[in-house]
């Protein structure tokens, strides 16, 4: 049955950590598009099958909280946080807990990503958001605005620039499906 084949295949995947890498960078693929319900359904397996794939964690993350599923997405990230903690996993966890009006919590999410990296915009644009938000923090704001405006701007031009997909869709689809043939292969073996 359909549940019996989705062990087999979280068994089969759990073999080859190449698939769970594989099935990690679709997800990311497919929530790009705006596609985050497929990417959470292949974040499933991948977490069910290695639940500190710290990749994944996030991943599922950003997808929860692109549909307003902020609540659950601050948990993966504090997951995800547990077994590395990134800059990235921190500025999304300081998105989500703002999202939630979580703001003072927010600023020290955004706080912690800047500890390991303050070099981008983004996480300086995003804390003067938040404190634009919150009262009495107007000077904090500006300031905050400021400093993110000079850090777009000593930022490397290469960073405007679009990277281009290595796969095509078609070509990622086709993928996904061998390996998910694979794993049911392989479950008919043993």
């Amino acid at each position: 049955g359909g549940m019996r084949k989705r062990a087999g295949l979280a068994r089969a995947l759990a073999l080859d950590p190449e698939n769970l890498l594989i099935l990690n960078s679709y997800s990311s693929f497919l929530s790009r598009q705006g596609r985050h319900e497929e990417a959470i359904e292949r974040l499933n397996v991948v977490i069910q099958t290695a639940p500190d794939h710290y990749g994944a964690l996030v991943n599922m993350g950003a997808a929860l909280s692109e549909l307003n599923r902020n609540a659950e997405a601050i948990v993966m990230y504090e997951n995800a946080l547990e077994i590395k903690p990134t800059y990235m996993g921190y500025s999304n966890l300081g998105t989500a807990l703002a999202r939630e009006k979580r703001y003072p919590e927010a600023v020290v999410a955004i706080n912690k990503a800047l500890e390991l990296d303050d070099s981008g915009s983004l996480a300086w644009g995003n804390l003067a958001f938040v404190y634009s938000w919150m009262d009495g923090m107007e000077k904090q704001a500006s300031d905050t605005f400021e400093h993110a405006i000079e850090r777009h701007h000593q930022q490397d031009s290469e960073a405007l620039i679009l990277e281009v997909p290595l796969l095509l869709e078609a070509n990622m689809h086709h993928l996904v499906d061998k390996v998910i043939e694979q794993a049911e292969h392989r479950e008919l073996i043993d």
